[in-house]
């Protein structure tokens, strides 16, 4: 069994790149390192359970020991000026085997330089995943209440208004919970469909990632702050991370306007049935605002939309009621951003289905 993995890389340009992975039975550590003049600190994480097992099959079937021991040009082969590498393997009855190349490489060289660049910088410590991905934004307001007793009696009453992204990959579920404060009716909607979470969830990785490594926290509860924020990552073996923090934070923020973006262009693409939405799927969404009326003249109904240029008197299939089921109405007005005025949340607004055929 091979229980160190060295491999240093050197170029024309740039400090010497160094990769140091150390296994044993039930772990992997790797890290990733720069030989700069001045010392600079290695970055890396150690796999466990699932995560190590991953890995370890994943290096399995590269086969390094059967690699050559020289990786060189061919007679009269030019090859421009690459990297120098040298590959040294542990095993465990203390022998090694070492490896070198200039410009040239095995079978299999990208898949190792990459294992290992992904181990090192595994989000968490985890290279598969979550398994269940749950991001609550809640939102605390203070009502001073006159009593009868005196001018200068108070009743406080805490309100609390959040909303909920739950997306459940073993489940193949999202559901979008939103709760709100008496007396306005709270409501979940659930969307059990697989191409909708298996193309949600790395669009979802992307943009959690700036927010760097999470580690399990919690907000002090003596102080509630005006806005909080929850992430909770369940992993395949069941080990979660809880994170609690203040919203006001402005990458928190970032994060949350576009995980909802994200999100309602997820539910549009599943409703289309399009191939074509489900290719864009990103955080970057031109959304805007549409009024549209059943009759004419009659109420009109403010919904958001995605779809490029709809404009007044254009035919669209839209969601009403509790159980979601459509009509098809006319496009009266087009806002840019939320339309003045508006007699219910923000968050309660729906999105436009299609245009109409």
């Amino acid at each position: 069994m091979i229980t160190k993995i060295e491999l240093r890389l050197a170029g024309l340009f740039g400090p010497p790149t160094v990769y140091q992975a150390r296994m044993t039975a039930g772990a992997v550590t790797v890290t990733l390192a720069n030989e700069t003049v001045e010392a600079e600190p290695a970055v890396g994480q150690t796999l466990t359970g699932s995560d190590a097992r991953q890995w370890l099959a994943r290096l399995a079937a590269l086969h390094l020991p059967d690699w050559a021991d020289r990786y060189t040009p061919e007679p009269g082969q030019v090859v421009p000026a690459g990297t120098q590498w040298t590959l040294a393997l542990n095993q465990d009855d203390g022998a090694q085997h070492v490896m070198t190349g200039d410009s040239v490489y095995p079978q299999n060289w990208s898949a190792l330089v990459n294992l290992l660049r992904q181990a090192a910088l595994a989000p968490n410590g985890h290279l598969q995943p979550p398994v269940r991905w749950q991001f609550d934004f809640v939102r605390f307001a203070d009502l001073h209440l006159p009593q009868f007793q005196g001018a200068g009696d108070t009743l406080s009453r805490s309100t609390i208004y959040q909303e909920t992204i739950l997306i459940d990959a073993a489940q193949q579920t999202l559901y979008v919970a939103t709760r709100y404060p008496d007396p306005q009716p709270s409501h979940t909607e659930t969307y059990q469909n697989a191409s909708l979470v298996t193309a949600l969830i790395p669009a979802v990785a992307d943009v959690l990632a700036p927010l760097g490594n999470l580690s399990t926290m919690r907000l002090d509860t003596t102080v509630d702050p005006d806005t909080a924020f929850g992430i909770i990552l369940t992993y395949p073996e069941n080990e979660q991370i809880v994170v609690q923090t203040d919203a006001d934070d402005p990458a928190m923020l970032t994060f949350w306007h576009q995980l909802k973006q994200l999100v309602t262009t997820a539910i549009t693409a599943a409703q289309r049935e399009s191939a074509d939405a489900w290719r864009q799927l990103g955080p970057a969404v031109a959304e805007y605002y549409v009024a549209v009326t059943f009759n004419h003249g009659g109420k009109l109904y403010t919904y958001k939309t995605d779809i490029p240029d709809l404009d007044i008197d254009d035919q669209v299939v839209v969601p009403v009621g509790a159980n979601g089921h459509t009509l098809t109405g006319t496009v009266v007005d087009v806002w840019d951003d939320v339309p003045p005025d508006l007699a219910i949340p923000e968050s309660a607004i729906k999105t436009v289905v299609r245009r109409a055929d």
